[in-house]
């Protein structure tokens, strides 16, 4: 790939991350039992690293399956993206992944923007903005599964 197309791909890359960190942001659903406190501070802190966010990313898309919102295309685009992204080396270790992705089958999902990341649990924001786990989480498999269809036309 020339510096043109790395370029572009990188501000898809954001886009994409964005994009599905706000879906998720809306959704709404289970309590966030299975996270301790000190897993989800450490995560925040973590979230700086696009990785760990796309990692997160994938979690809240298998709790959106988990309860029956979405089939798993969009669990299959999401590993495809993070494969793609990160395929010049993970900067994040294997337990900070897990632990992101543990994070968000909780039902929690990092919000805002890089510094200034925070947790917050699906069913707070969803009250937020009035929203439902069911429509939030379709339209975020659909947001991943656009990005993966343009990235690997």
């Amino acid at each position: 790939m020339d510096e043109s197309g790395k370029a572009g791909f990188a501000t898809i890359k954001c886009a994409l991350l964005a994009t599905g960190l706000l879906l998720a942001a809306m959704a709404t659903g289970r309590s966030a039992e299975q996270a301790s406190a000190a897993d989800i501070d450490r995560m925040v802190k973590l979230a700086a690293a696009d990785e760990t966010a796309a990692y997160n990313q994938l979690g809240v898309l298998e709790f959106c399956k988990s309860l029956g919102h979405i089939d798993g295309h969009a669990i299959e685009s999401q590993n495809r993206l993070i494969a793609f992204s990160y395929d010049q080396g993970s900067k994040v270790s294997a337990d900070d992944k897990a632990l992101a992705e543990r994070v968000g089958l909780s039902g929690i999902a990092i919000v805002g923007e890089a510094p200034s990341y925070a947790a917050e649990s699906l069913a707070d924001i969803a009250a937020k903005d009035r929203g439902t786990v069911a429509a939030v989480c379709q339209s975020m498999a659909k947001t991943v599964d656009q990005n993966a269809a343009f990235i690997f036309r």
